[in-house]
């Protein structure tokens, strides 16, 4: 495992493909996930690259976040791994240790940040992100910021259409048993603490990576 301090957010993450998951603004779903996760995190998150053979994991129980248990940013984390030409996880492997979890995303999403309308799409229904149908919503109607004049917290899209309110499940997410092992990689430790790509908390991230070939212990609690 590498522990790795939290860097002023962004990403190293390099796409080699998949140029339809970029935003309007020429930012790759890494880079943007990035944003969304240092929310929680003094808006400092580093999304780091993918070593072969390795995944993006959901945070652990002790770095827990709104800004990680929601569907958006699963969404952007395994566009992000897609990119790179790496696989991903399923939604409920990433969810495992989240109480509650968030259909949409909880936060206000940061000023100036242009989130692509592939990452509300559903992911719940079949336990996994469908690149297939994001491509398809590439061009649809990005979210944004409300207004600064706005005390609303919820996100609105750039058109006149307000991205749905995200909603909170209270219901136990999916436990699994991989057989992947996982070699801890991203970055997102934090002041005090170790993050994996399972990302960021309130107040240190970091993210877990493992190499797929390591056993993934069952997780019990959120």
């Amino acid at each position: 495992m590498l522990n790795l301090r939290v860097a002023a957010q962004g990403t190293d993450a390099t796409c080699i493909q998949s140029s339809w998951s970029f935003n309007s603004e020429k930012q790759s779903p890494c880079s943007i996930a990035s944003s969304l996760l240092g929310v929680c995190s003094g808006n400092t998150y580093n999304v780091a690259a993918l070593p072969n053979n390795t995944v993006y994991l959901g945070p652990t129980i002790d770095a827990v976040n709104p800004c990680q248990c929601n569907t958006v940013v699963y969404s952007l984390m395994s566009a992000c791994a897609l990119c790179q030409n790496r696989t991903i996880i399923t939604w409920s492997e990433w969810a495992t240790n989240c109480f509650p979890v968030f259909t949409g995303y909880p936060k206000p999403i940061p000023a100036g940040l242009h989130v692509p309308a592939y990452a509300y799409l559903d992911v719940e229904s079949q336990d996994t992100f469908d690149a297939t149908a994001a491509q398809q919503d590439a061009n649809a109607t990005e979210s944004t910021a409300l207004p600064s004049s706005s005390t609303t917290l919820a996100a609105t899209s750039t058109s006149t259409t307000s991205t749905p309110t995200p909603t909170a499940s209270t219901s136990d997410s999916l436990k699994s048993t991989n057989s992947d092992s996982r070699i801890n990689t991203i970055t997102d430790s934090v002041i005090g603490g170790v993050l994996g790509v399972r990302s960021p908390c309130a107040a240190d991230c970091n993210v877990h990576c493992n190499s797929e070939t390591q056993t993934r212990k069952k997780s019990n609690e959120f």
